[in-house]
């Protein structure tokens, strides 16, 4: 009776005991919470109201045309062509989307293929070797032993072999595409990196040519000045050779005009370094690079509007570089937690392998 009232036992062996971990083994392989973007409330308009369009676009992709300048446009041209550092940003941006495509080949099956070619002489031939090595005394064995004095024959026996591999990795914790997806926001991030470069050297390129104009007017009207003192004291010289003024009134009128000729060298300095700033975004060497234009007389001076804040906001390439850069930073992140969990590889191999024998008959 007290067999029968006896619980049953459940032996605890290692399939048992795996199939009770597993959910354990599971739970302590959570990777945590992904990125979350915050959520921002943004103005729908300025605080200040204006006649503008609302509904164009501010400021115009190609803003520098608004100042009317034919030159000015050139040379933006030129720095978009020829400057250095639009050229790195764009190769910065190449070696981004090499490091997508390698990052991509994760995800599908790495595959391998291998070859061997073997000879083997009469040798290498274990029944043959066996044979000579035999003390009986038949005729094998006595052909054998003979050597090339008798009508022996050899055989060779070649071998190709041919190996087929593959081997994929279970992406069972998304490290790999976690990998991908970091590579996909740094190309984003080189890529607004690039608009960002080409942003600031059109910009330095505009502000830089009116920097240049704005120095040639105020040289210009600094020699004008020039000119009116070196009249007045034309004049006063004359009055002083007759006794009309005295020699202090000669004297303040010279220093007028060396003080007007002290101000001149530094505004062309200003100029001379200005033109080779400009010539260094354009690409090319300072020496013989000239600035056309002779003033801001021929300058249009644009209008600009209010525009949306949010739409300012989110069209800034340095704001959207910083995002794609937090973006790639999170999925590294995802990609090296995921990285301390067991990876799963499968491979599996084909051996293929032909066999040629020649035979060799001596005389």
């Amino acid at each position: 009776m007290s067999d029968v009232m006896r619980k049953p036992r459940v032996a605890l062996t290692l399939p048992v005991l795996l199939t009770l971990m597993l959910p354990l083994a599971l739970a302590g392989c959570d990777l945590g919470p992904g990125p979350v973007k915050p959520t921002v409330k943004m103005p729908l308009q300025w605080d200040a109201t204006t006649a503008r369009d609302s509904a164009s676009v501010w400021p115009d992709p190609e803003w520098w045309k608004s100042f009317g300048s034919a030159e000015l446009d050139g040379l933006v041209a030129q720095a978009k062509t020829n400057n250095l550092d639009i050229a790195a940003a764009a190769a910065r941006v190449q070696q981004a989307e090499a490091q997508l495509r390698v990052a991509g080949s994760s995800l599908w099956p790495t595959l391998g293929v291998g070859g061997e070619l073997r000879q083997r002489g009469p040798a290498g031939d274990p029944t043959l070797v066996e044979g000579n090595k035999s003390s009986s005394s038949s005729g094998l064995s006595s052909d054998l032993s003979g050597g090339s004095s008798g009508n022996a024959g050899s055989s060779q026996r070649t071998s190709l072999g041919a190996t087929l591999t593959a081997q994929y990795e279970a992406d069972f914790w998304g490290k790999n595409h976690d990998n991908v997806e970091a590579a996909r926001q740094q190309l984003y991030a080189s890529t607004f990196g690039r608009e960002t470069v080409a942003l600031t050297v059109t910009s330095g390129v505009a502000s830089t040519y009116l920097q240049i104009l704005t120095l040639k007017d105020r040289i210009a009207l600094a020699q004008r000045n020039l000119a009116n003192a070196q009249q007045v004291l034309a004049v006063v010289e004359s009055k002083a050779r007759n006794g009309a003024v005295s020699g202090l009134d000669l004297a303040q009128q010279r220093s007028q005009v060396a003080a007007q000729q002290a101000a001149i060298p530094p505004l062309q300095l200003q100029e001379s370094q200005a033109t080779n700033a400009l010539a260094l975004l354009l690409g090319r060497n300072p020496e013989g690079f000239r600035v056309a234009a002779t003033g801001l007389s021929g300058i249009t001076l644009p209008s600009p509007g209010a525009g949306l804040p949010s739409g300012l906001l989110t069209r800034r390439p340095d704001v959207q570089e910083a995002e794609a850069n937090l973006a790639a930073a999170n999925g590294n992140l995802m990609a090296a937690r995921a990285a301390m969990l067991p990876s799963i590889n499968l491979s599996s191999s084909l051996n293929l392998e032909a066999i040629a024998t020649s035979l060799t008959f001596g005389g």
